[in-house]
């Protein structure tokens, strides 16, 4: 916990110099009761609570597992079976549930967590809006993300998959000069399961590996060991020397 007193400090100072006057908040993670991350402008810390506590969202603290004051470990008793379809209707069901945590209708990765109050400055998402990190899907029935999606993509009551990780909001661009995902990450649809070279340039070091229609993983071979360009090579999947 010293992690937390050190960016708490470093918000205080930079408030008293007038260089900022935006609160931080606390977010709790959606996948593990024991994390969460504190918010401060476009900055995001990640934090771990001490062994034997989770996050509780209605205290902004760890506290003890299963005390008194733990409000996650059966958050999933504790709320509405409810999944959002329209942004608007957010507010009112956080309003009523400050805790909680909905499915987006429009998104098998997306959720709705009513803890987030704050927005960073450049960020993709609106309030309260929060999305799983890519593969990973929100599971409605434990509203947590679920990194094994294969347990969650069955089960997404017609919210739509979007296997492509630039159709997801993290990915997107919201301000001048980024990077666009589509140069990042190449796009596994009807590709098969395995390595594959990138469709442009057709002979290049970058390689992605591709899973159940999802970019898996998006890399390039690395030099030889006297410096000589690489170049990954199908069918069979393997970086070689250029000659």
């Amino acid at each position: 916990m010293r992690n937390i007193a050190s960016i708490l400090m470093l918000w205080y100072v930079v408030s008293i110099h007038g260089a900022t006057s935006t609160p931080f908040q606390l977010v709790p993670d959606p996948t593990d009761c024991t994390k969460f991350s504190i918010h401060m402008l476009k900055f995001k810390w990640e934090v771990s609570c001490d062994a034997g506590k989770v996050f509780s969202r209605k205290i902004s603290n760890c506290v003890l597992q299963n005390g008194p004051y733990d409000d996650c470990s059966n958050r999933q008793q504790n709320q509405p079976s409810i999944t959002i379809r329209a942004y608007e209707d957010v507010f009112n069901y956080c309003a009523q549930c400050p805790t909680c945590l909905y499915p987006d209708a429009n998104n098998c990765a997306g959720f709705y967590n009513c803890s987030k109050i704050l927005v960073p400055v450049y960020s993709r998402f609106r309030q309260f809006e929060d999305e799983c990190v890519y593969p990973a899907l929100f599971d409605a029935d434990a509203l947590r993300c679920e990194r094994d999606y294969k347990k969650v993509e069955g089960n997404c009551g017609g919210r739509p998959l979007l296997l492509y990780p630039c159709d997801q909001k993290r990915f997107k661009c919201v301000v001048a000069h980024c990077r666009p995902c589509e140069v990042t990450y190449p796009n596994c649809a009807g590709k098969s399961d395995g390595f594959h070279e990138w469709e442009d340039p057709n002979i290049s070091p970058y390689f992605t590996r591709c899973q159940d229609g999802r970019t898996i993983k998006a890399e390039r071979c690395d030099p030889s060991g006297n410096g000589t360009p690489s170049l990954f090579s199908c069918p069979k999947p393997m970086c070689r020397c250029r000659l």
